[in-house]
């Protein structure tokens, strides 16, 4: 049966010039560039400040993923991620925008590694995002959770070797390095991890859609390519 009746991402369009200025004073609409929400972090500044996030970036990544990390309606996606953070859009908006299914942690849970492995396996779960201390922590269980068709890490640096040894656990999943400032929207890169590599640091990958990259010198100019 057909639960979920309402419009999917793919039947909007971020272009849509109606979503960008209001009807009329008496009542007006949400327009693309207002708040979505306001996340403190500190950011690459280490001051805490609140980050404002736009209607429009925020779907261009939502949109992201579902086009570059293959999330899709009968995904069974792992919340482990508090709503202070923002990656927790990644385990709770993205799949209900798309109808996919959420499975919930209880408090305290997401920290625990063999409690977060039983629920993989229970619960028939086939996305997950996690730092990497917890993805060690999981490989360290030396479990097989098959079930898993995309893993994203990041937030910390990742080895090269806690990817190879991830490979053991998840068998049957892409296994993604993802990288981003809160300011950026969630993650504004990623790199699929393909086994070969051997330096000790993954890469951060290439931007998202919608998404450059700039690399500056001390005085914040661009610097020659190469």
């Amino acid at each position: 049966e057909e639960v979920n009746s309402g419009l999917f991402a793919d039947q909007f369009s971020l272009w849509d010039q109606q979503f960008y200025s209001a009807s009329n004073a008496q009542s007006p609409m949400q327009i693309a560039t207002d708040a979505a929400y306001v996340i403190y972090t500190s950011g690459s500044t280490g001051v805490p400040k609140g980050v404002e996030i736009g209607h429009l970036s925020l779907c261009n990544y939502l949109d992201s993923v579902a086009r570059q990390f293959e999330m899709a309606r009968d995904d069974r996606v792992l919340q482990v991620t508090s709503l202070s953070f923002d990656i927790a859009v990644t385990e709770i908006l993205a799949p209900l925008t798309l109808g996919a299914s959420v499975v919930l942690t209880v408090p305290g849970q997401e920290l625990d590694a063999v409690s977060i492995a039983e629920l993989v396996e229970t619960e028939d779960v086939s996305f997950v995002q996690m730092v990497p201390s917890m993805l060690s922590l999981l490989v360290d269980q030396n479990r097989q959770l098959a079930g898993v068709r995309r893993l994203l890490c990041g937030g910390e640096a990742s080895s090269t070797a806690l990817f190879h040894a991830a490979r053991s656990t998840f068998s049957n999943a892409k296994l993604t390095n993802v990288y981003g400032p809160t300011e950026a929207t969630v993650w504004a890169s990623a790199y699929e991890f393909s086994g070969e590599e051997t330096d000790g640091t993954v890469s951060i990958g290439t931007p998202l859609q919608n998404i450059s990259f700039y690399v500056l010198d001390q005085t914040q100019r661009a610097v020659a390519t190469g």
